[in-house]
């Protein structure tokens, strides 16, 4: 076997995160007896706002109605997010199980300045306007809108406004393309410019750089409205970081609603309860406790067993039948691409798996995708030109 040559023959293929692409569930069938697909959430699946037009957001819907009817088990990292899914009549009970994350994974954090591997904890971009008296509070995350970003904003504002908290609120995480919080939270600081100089952005950063930011932070922020699972109060914990979190969705099965800080759209009394965690020493411990009690069961050796069970389930029971949901995928081909990739199809099946990745590169997609668009119309015009002569 080469390397880049599929793997064929397995009792169970598990794909780790939901298909994006109706080709994705045709490969995996070619590998293995079984497919196993864990559905990491259903944000998607509830908001049209986070795609550019409503009909691809009825495609992702169509796209994950069909795949999991059609795989043979579906794995979800939270019981919140298993419901969810058996509301909308995505998946049999039978064929849906709760795998819940590990959150015991290294993270440098008994080394401080340094990740696992030795790679020192380095500054993001920005970071140099960060004195090193200055107090930070950190939002990690994208901006989505899910993430409520804003509300993080009004919570820096009751910390000035009511406790004349004079640190920075640092947002870390990549921009989204579609459904993003940034407009909201530009009118929100054009409203409020005393806060301008209290908020750095220093979009998406790496491993080393988001170590950094824990190491410097005194209190970490997660005002998102719903997660699939929600890592971050864990990953704050582990650096010995309080977390200010908002109850409900899966984090209400992780930890206790009761100890969240965060009060749901009171953004002056959640402010009160970060200015605490900021500033007194007993509550920042219990915080630590109550999440660091939390994390007792989360281990990435439960989460094997289980995955091991749900393969031996998946492996045990009948196949999920072939067809109609393949069927409906294969239907939604358009005509031009079954003539590129199907039964004698254009396209070499040697290069169907590079443009795929070509494909689904953000940097690398537009300008190459652009480029044969734009070759393609010049060629149309250069043809029909013979023919306007005549």
């Amino acid at each position: 076997m080469t390397y880049g040559e599929p793997v064929t023959g397995a009792d169970v293929v598990h794909r780790p995160f939901q298909l994006s692409n109706a080709g994705d569930l045709t490969y995996l069938r070619s590998l293995g007896e079984r497919v196993v697909l864990t559905q990491q959430d259903l944000i998607a699946f509830h908001n049209p706002s986070y795609f550019p037009t409503r009909e691809a957001w009825q495609a992702y819907r169509e796209l994950t109605r069909l795949t999991l009817g059609a795989v043979d088990h579906v794995a979800f990292f939270s019981a919140h997010v298993r419901d969810d899914a058996l509301r909308e009549d995505l998946v049999a009970p039978s064929r849906a199980s709760v795998v819940a994350l590990g959150v015991d994974h290294p993270l440098g954090v008994d080394h401080p300045g340094s990740l696992p591997d030795g790679r020192a904890a380095t500054p993001p971009a920005g970071a140099a306007r960060l004195e090193a008296t200055t107090p930070v509070v950190l939002c990690l995350g994208t901006d989505y809108h899910h993430k409520n970003r804003v509300f993080a904003l009004r919570i820096l504002a009751g910390l000035r406004a009511h406790h004349g908290w004079n640190g920075v609120l640092v947002f870390a995480g990549p921009t989204v393309a579609y459904g993003s919080s940034q407009a909201e939270e530009a009118a929100l600081l054009a409203a409020h410019p005393e806060l301008a100089d209290a908020v750095l952005d220093v979009g998406a950063v790496s491993e080393a750089e988001k170590h950094w930011l824990f190491e410097r932070s005194g209190l970490v922020v997660y005002p998102s409205v719903v997660e699939g699972f929600g890592l971050v109060p864990f990953e704050a914990t582990a650096h010995r970081v309080p977390c200010l979190w908002a109850p409900g969705s899966s984090l209400s099965e992780l930890l206790p609603d009761d100890a969240a800080g965060i009060a749901p759209w009171d953004a002056r009394r959640s402010a009160e309860q970060a200015f605490t965690l900021l500033h007194d020493g007993g509550a920042r411990a219990r915080n630590l406790e109550v999440i660091d009690a939390s994390a007792t069961g989360l281990t990435w050796t439960t989460t094997a067993a289980r995955l091991a069970e749900v393969y031996r389930a998946a492996a045990d029971a009948p196949p999920t039948p072939r067809g109609s949901a393949e069927a409906e995928l294969s239907a939604a081909l358009s005509e031009d691409a079954a003539r590129l990739v199907g039964p004698g199809g254009e396209l070499p099946a040697d290069v169907h798996r590079p443009l795929l990745a070509l494909a689904t590169h953000r940097r690398i997609a537009a300008p190459v995708f652009g480029a044969l668009k734009l070759g393609y119309r010049v060629s149309y015009e250069l043809r029909r030109r013979p023919q306007r002569r005549k």
